[in-house]
């Protein structure tokens, strides 16, 4: 296992971190967890064998993997590293001079406490926070009572200079008593208390990154010396991910830990809550793994121009696209040399003209424009000089996971609410293959496939959907890339009464999402709008204000917050695909907030964060 700020990442048998509290090494890992795979010991190791916890974000890659954070794993680790990081260092006799080690160094956050009895003879001691162990470093803080000035200094050091003194006055330290000095380090200052009480305000003069050592000089005997080094934080791009069996395009979850999933070919899956499946076999409970499958077609475009001798044909001009390409035209794709995702795919069907493409086509499935770069259309016209067909062929693959296929139903799109109605049920909205919206009825965390489908009428087909309770309701997108709101949505009647229709701005949307009173909307372009003037007596809100381009898609929680996956990102002199991110910055005064917090790892496709998690 590879140490990483004290926690255990993959493969160094000096490793040591904490369970429980209690520092643990390489060789106990290994007697007590055997040998097992490293995604499997790392899960265990964690404590991450049972089902997550509400505060979990999913996440899904291009490839269709299925990852997921559990928020209260993470918390409890935290916890963990807090208990083992209060200790009490060595002082020995406890005579002075007395230096000793912060192993941790001395952040924000960080906390230490000296305990002592002054002589009865005492003029003066002093307590320092250092740089370096030597008597010549720099000394961030300086604390020095002086008893024949009957005051007190604090002071700093830097590079043999001190700086400008601060005074206070002795407080009941005296020579003969005993004492205890206590620093604690924040962002801005190092707060001092003696004996439980507040006693002086030290602003930062030296950055605290840079204190290693603690020393205490003077006439005063050390009884104890407490150091707390706290827990850290996790940063977003620390986070431990962690890897389910199975294949997905995308997975929602809500309120009771209610999890479902859409996979390419529109079945719906629900979470079973076991581990294990697919490459992740070693750390699988049998009882919830099940076989499953998934379709994905592979398409390649043929692209001809007209010309007035001999029609349309292959050869165009020298700036067309290639004659086979993908949809964008950029890249030479032909029949012969397309791929499979990879090598768990097999071919089903052989090559074949698509009727079903997007925008209409004719009798032998071309579609017409004006040139390559315009809109496509059925029919040809006048001004149409060139065209194009889309071919089609299918592959499967098997696997297995956590997850059960739920039987006769199709969707394209669903949500789960992240708060329970009345009933303790979990509303779990959904959009079918028709784009008819339906809703589950009877989910609850004894039952997660539910009970029965109700149809919600909505006067044209939908796209996406997306699921609440009181905070913001229930908001749609048609497939002409309107907004739509359901009224009447509360926690008695989860169901609504109507639909009423919203502006898009300027743009189809592909998807809205809500929670605490803020609605975003994605629209086809990539673009992320916040709806504007949003109130519990006017919830559809006023207009839509642009926030941020190159988003793939997103998520909002039921506080507000708001997780996205970037289509692209600028890291040093690299751009990275597929990030997932934290939108900061999120006030009442700045609603649309300041920027992105951005994860580890490249390569996703959708995330889900409905929960309020504890960040």
């Amino acid at each position: 296992l590879r140490r990483s700020r004290g926690r255990f990442l993959v493969g160094d048998s000096r490793a040591v971190s904490v369970v429980g509290g209690r520092p643990v090494g390489a060789s106990v890992y290994r007697a007590r967890y055997g040998r097992l795979s490293k995604v499997t010991a790392c899960n265990q190791f964690r404590g991450m064998t049972e089902r997550p916890s509400s505060y979990t974000v999913w996440a899904v890659t291009t490839q269709g993997d299925v990852f997921l954070h559990d928020c209260s794993v993470t918390e409890n680790e935290l916890r963990a590293e807090s208990v083992a990081g209060h200790k009490q260092l060595d002082v020995g006799t406890g005579a002075t001079p007395l230096t000793l080690l912060l192993d941790r160094g001395f952040r924000p956050g960080h906390y230490l406490s000296v305990s002592g009895k002054i002589y009865n003879s005492a003029d003066q001691f002093h307590i320092n926070l250092q740089t370096s162990r030597g008597t010549d470093t720099s000394i961030a803080l300086h604390i020095n009572p002086r008893f024949f000035q009957k005051s007190v200094v604090f002071n700093s050091k830097k590079k043999g200079i001190w700086g400008h003194e601060e005074h206070s006055d002795l407080g009941p330290l005296s020579p003969g008593s005993e004492c205890e000095i206590s620093i604690l380090c924040c962002d801005d200052d190092l707060k001092i208390s003696l004996n439980d009480k507040f006693w002086h305000s030290f602003k930062h003069r030296i950055p605290f990154e840079r204190v290693t050592h603690l020393t205490v000089r003077g006439s005063i005997a050390i009884d104890a010396v407490t150091y707390n080094h706290g827990a850290g934080e996790r940063q977003l791009n620390e986070w431990y991910w962690r890897g389910l069996g199975g294949h997905l395009k995308r997975v929602e979850s809500g309120a009771n830990s209610v999890t479902w999933g859409i996979s390419l070919d529109f079945h719906v899956y629900i979470y079973t809550g076991a581990t294990g499946g697919g490459l992740y076999k070693s750390s699988s409970n049998d009882a919830g793994v099940q076989i499953m499958s998934d379709v994905r077609h592979v398409y390649v475009w043929e692209n001809q121009r007209w010309n007035p001798v001999t029609g349309f044909t292959n050869r165009g001009l020298p700036t067309d696209r290639n004659t086979w390409s993908d949809q964008t035209g950029r890249i030479h794709r032909t029949r012969e040399n397309a791929k499979l995702p990879s090598r768990h795919w097999s071919w089903t069907s052989e090559w074949c003209v698509d009727y079903h493409t997007p925008g209409g086509v004719d009798r032998e499935g071309w579609q017409y424009a004006t040139d390559f770069p315009m809109c496509y259309h059925a029919h040809r016209y006048v001004t149409d000089l060139v065209r194009r067909r889309r071919w089609v062929r299918k592959c499967r693959m098997s696997t297995s996971g956590p997850w059960q296929q739920m039987e006769k139903v199709a969707l394209v799109h669903v949500s789960i609410s992240p708060e329970c109605a009345d009933d303790g049920s979990v509303p779990v909205w959904g959009v079918s293959v028709t784009g008819e919206v339906v809703i589950r009825q009877g989910v609850r965390a004894a039952k997660y496939e539910g009970e029965r489908w109700s149809l919600v009428p909505a006067e044209c087909p939908m796209c996406s959907v997306c699921a609440g309770v009181e905070s913001c309701g229930v908001w749609a997108v048609s497939k002409d890339g309107r907004a739509h709101l359901r009224l009447g949505v509360t926690k008695k009647n989860p169901q609504g009464t109507q639909w009423v229709n919203v502006d898009s701005p300027g743009q189809p949307l592909v998807e809205v999402g809500a929670g605490a009173g803020r609605v975003w909307g994605l629209d086809r372009e990539g673009s992320l709008y916040r709806r504007t003037d949003v109130l519990p007596l006017f919830p559809e809100g006023t207009n839509w204000e642009r926030v941020s381009g190159n988003v793939t898609s997103f998520s909002v929680g039921a506080d507000g917050s708001l997780w996205a996956v970037l289509e692209s990102y600028e890291c040093g002199k690299l751009t990275v695909q597929g990030v997932i991110a934290h939108r900061v910055g999120i006030t009442e005064s700045c609603p649309s907030g300041t920027g992105w917090e951005h994860t580890v790892g490249t390569g996703w496709s959708a995330v889900c964060a409905r929960v309020p998690l504890p960040l």
